[in-house]
């Protein structure tokens, strides 16, 4: 009810915990991420692994044919992890009550330092 949709972005694992978060009581906070992670050779891990989990958006069979359309300008049009966490985190965010922000910081060191983005990356940090 909160959110319209069970899962509330486009991908599940990570749009349902992070819209859990809003849908909880309590919380406790840690400084430092925790994630449990699948990693069969097929799955977002497995490709990670492999150095196969990047693509353009909009050649990714799995995501919403309309993802252009309510994807963050902030975030590069590319699916590999960061981008599409921050995505789903923004995607959540925007479909909940108050005003909140994301630091793109983090996504942005990550592209510069560990793919083949880091040209793109350094333009995104000078936009800052």
């Amino acid at each position: 009810r909160k959110f319209g949709t069970f899962v509330p972005g486009s991908c599940p694992d990570m749009a349902i915990s992070t819209a859990l978060g809003f849908c909880t009581e309590t919380h406790h906070f840690i400084n430092y991420p925790v994630t449990i992670t699948g990693v069969s050779k097929n799955s977002a891990a497995g490709l990670g692994a492999k150095g196969a989990h990047i693509a353009k958006i909009e050649d990714v069979s799995f995501l919403p044919k309309n993802i252009k359309i309510f994807w963050d300008p902030n975030i590069p049009q590319i699916w590999t992890g960061p981008t599409i966490y921050a995505q789903n985190v923004y995607e959540v965010l925007s479909k909940s009550e108050g005003r909140r922000t994301i630091n793109y910081i983090k996504m942005y060191e990550y592209l510069y330092v560990f793919s083949k983005y880091t040209r793109y990356a350094i333009s995104l940090i000078r936009k800052l």
